[in-house]
């Protein structure tokens, strides 16, 4: 630690710093698992649409892969969004798939939450991507069907109810 600090003022806190530390872990961290990836036979997508605090819409993207034999699931990217369209997540997922040099042809299955922008047997993202994919595998979420579920049951129970006006 004490070779860190050059001088009295060598705090590591400039906006400079903070950014060229941040993009040096990322790549520390990213280049193993894009890495892990590659070596997979295949790979499959996870993504769920969510809205920050400042009301912009962004893409969490996870790919679940095979390592040494065993399923290994991975945050990948957060995208911003520029609208929620279908078009627009389908080209945000293959705009990262080739930034990181990815064929969508060893893409096996998409899993996403059972939006119809999402799932919709027509124009849904998975949908879209199948015309790239033919073979893809389109999955609603079981996390997705299981909060569905349970928020479905418990309407039924009127002590649920309010239980929940209560909490909230």
């Amino acid at each position: 630690m004490n070779a860190m600090m050059v001088g009295e003022n060598a705090k590591y806190t400039s906006e400079r710093f903070i950014q060229e530390a941040l993009l040096s872990f990322k790549y520390m961290v990213q280049t193993p698992l894009i890495c892990d990836l590659k070596n997979s036979p295949f790979y499959t997508v996870m993504v769920d649409e969510t809205t920050d605090v400042a009301v912009k819409k962004e893409l969490i993207l996870y790919v679940r892969f095979l390592k040494n034999g065993k399923s290994s699931t991975h945050f990948l990217k957060m995208i911003e969004l520029f609208d929620g369209k279908t078009a627009t997540i389908k080209s945000a997922i293959v705009q990262t798939l080739e930034e990181i040099d990815m064929p969508l042809e060893m893409m096996c299955a998409l899993g996403s939450d059972g939006a119809s922008v999402m799932l919709g047997r027509k124009g849904g993202v998975a949908a879209l991507m199948k015309e790239s994919v033919p073979t893809l595998i389109a999955n609603h979420c079981v996390a997705h069907r299981l909060a569905l579920a349970s928020s479905q049951a418990a309407a039924a129970v009127p002590y649920l109810k309010k239980f929940k006006a209560i909490v909230e």
